[in-house]
């Protein structure tokens, strides 16, 4: 294990994340792309961290084959804001679900 790896379990996770560290860093780009050209369209996305036989794993999706852009990636689920979302987090939920 790296030095700066830590073991990660539900309960760090829980006291971590009810500790309240405050809002986000905001984050633009697309794996470290300039952020000078089209406009951002402003999206979210959960990370959902499950717990399954004792062991935290990472739940992605794949979008479908048949999408106009970025068919076939994998993702985290969520996507674009629309104007009646209440916060960032109601998006994620709304694209979730």
């Amino acid at each position: 294990m790296h030095e700066w790896a830590i073991e990660l379990d539900a309960g760090w996770l829980r006291r971590h994340f009810a500790a309240g560290r405050g809002a986000p860093p905001a984050i633009a780009g697309d794996q470290g792309a300039a952020t000078g050209g089209p406009a951002l369209k402003p999206a979210s996305v959960l990370i959902p961290i499950v717990l399954r036989s004792a062991e935290l794993t990472v739940l992605f999706t794949r979008r479908t084959q048949h999408l106009r852009s970025h068919s076939g990636q994998v993702s985290f689920p969520g996507g674009r804001a629309e104007a009646h979302d209440a916060s960032p987090e109601a998006t994620a939920l709304r694209e979730t679900h």
